[in-house]
């Protein structure tokens, strides 16, 4: 478990370097900074699309170490537990939603030990203002970011526990290398519009970028770029279907999965 808290040195870390160069511009805002690590930075689709992409895997940067080093957080017990500690085990339901739940907690702390570290930078600066409308861009980057980097972590550990940690990892972050560069398919040279914006619409990896969303805030737009002015009620949608998804499937392959009988992996 001691492995687990170092891990979020590297978070706070990241934020700190990553928000350093906009906290210390002397033109720069409190929004700009806030923009330094929540992705808001996704700019305009239709201008600068390899631009675009290359700034949203640089963003997947602690989040996909954080995938790696509790991907075997579930797993773990099918490696290191004899049959004796499953058979005890009367509920593996009740066992296994302890768990996510835990699971969920980290990865919660991953998305806020990241913007701490990039409060620091700002707060040293002078350049954070508090206000409620900066604040409901908090709540929507810790909620977000926790209901998806939760969903690849989980099923991490559910591929592992089927076919070994190797692969788990493999697999969750192969897929989500090809669904982000499928935003390359844009054409950047047309209008974002008819099919062309249908692949930004279509893609659940737009739903993490701040900015391609619409959102108001009494009465004043706080979020959204034209012509992108995506939905947070359908990032939500999405994400949580897919945090449901991979929370179902996992209960399922804890249920129907046997555990050999020796200390070794599955």
């Amino acid at each position: 478990m001691k492995l687990y808290w170092k891990y979020y040195f590297f978070p706070f870390l990241y934020g700190i370097i990553f928000s350093w160069y906009a906290s210390f511009q002397s033109k720069a805002t409190h929004f700009q900074i806030w923009e330094a690590v929540a992705l808001f930075n996704g700019g305009y689709l239709n201008t600068a699309n390899s631009k675009v992409v290359c700034c949203i895997l640089q963003n997947y940067v602690p989040f996909i170490l954080f995938s790696i080093v509790f991907s075997t957080y579930i797993y773990r017990h099918f490696c290191n537990c004899s049959v004796y500690f499953f058979t005890r085990c009367e509920n593996r339901s009740r066992w296994y939603t302890k768990e996510i739940i835990k699971l969920f907690g980290f990865s919660t702390l991953n998305s806020i030990f990241i913007l701490l570290g990039h409060i620091a930078t700002g707060l040293i600066s002078k350049k954070i203002v508090f206000s409620l409308d900066q604040m409901w861009i908090v709540g929507w980057y810790i909620s977000l970011y926790s209901i998806w980097c939760f969903s690849l972590t989980l099923m991490a550990n559910i591929l592992a526990i089927l076919k070994g940690s190797a692969f788990g990892i493999s697999i969750v972050f192969s897929v989500q290398a090809i669904i982000t560069l499928l935003l390359l398919t844009i054409d950047s040279k047309k209008e974002l519009s008819g099919s062309n914006l249908k692949r930004m619409v279509y893609n659940p990896v737009s739903y993490l970028v701040g900015n391609w969303y619409r959102v108001y805030w009494r009465g004043k737009k706080i979020m959204g770029v034209e012509p992108c002015n995506l939905s947070m009620t359908t990032g939500y949608a999405i994400w949580g279907s897919v945090c449901i998804a991979v929370v179902l499937f996992g209960m399922y392959v804890v249920h129907k999965v046997e555990i050999i009988k020796s200390n070794k992996e599955i």
